[in-house]
């Protein structure tokens, strides 16, 4: 065996692996519109060089496109609070990775200070899902 033949055996085995990591990204039920379109892109162009591109650098272009909709959906909710109304608006130009960051954690403490506000919890029914979801009504015994 030559060291071109190895090199090109090297260089179809790690395709297959990318184009295998690629259906796994689309298969995702996580994984966004943007996501799953440049993953199609490149299964699609079938090159090795394309496959790697996408895994290297075209999905996280793609996550961030996903997950800048997913911030704008949030400050399109009228019911959000001031806190994180606020911090999405901070993010929403960010960078792919405070764009991640927020959803994976800011959002969720967001939340939570909107659902720390009685306001809120009466909007949504009385009950905060939180307090809800563990038995607490957030009424005493003696309400009716």
């Amino acid at each position: 065996m030559n060291g071109r033949t190895l090199k090109t055996g090297n260089r179809l085995a790690q395709a297959e692996d990318d184009r295998v990591a690629i259906v796994r990204i689309i298969g995702n039920p996580d994984s966004g519109r943007g996501v799953k379109r440049e993953a199609t892109k490149a299964l699609d162009t079938n090159t090795p060089e394309a496959l790697r591109a996408f895994l290297e650098t075209g999905y996280r272009l793609a996550q961030a496109e996903d997950d800048r909709v997913a911030v704008a959906r949030i400050l399109a909710d009228p019911t959000i609070s001031a806190a994180l109304r606020a911090a999405a608006e901070d993010v929403i130009d960010g960078t792919a990775e405070e764009l991640r960051y927020f959803l994976e954690t800011g959002a969720v403490r967001g939340r939570r200070l909107t659902w720390s506000r009685p306001d809120m919890a009466e909007r949504a029914g009385g009950v905060p899902p939180a307090r809800s979801a563990i038995g607490l009504s957030g009424r005493s015994a003696a309400s009716p």
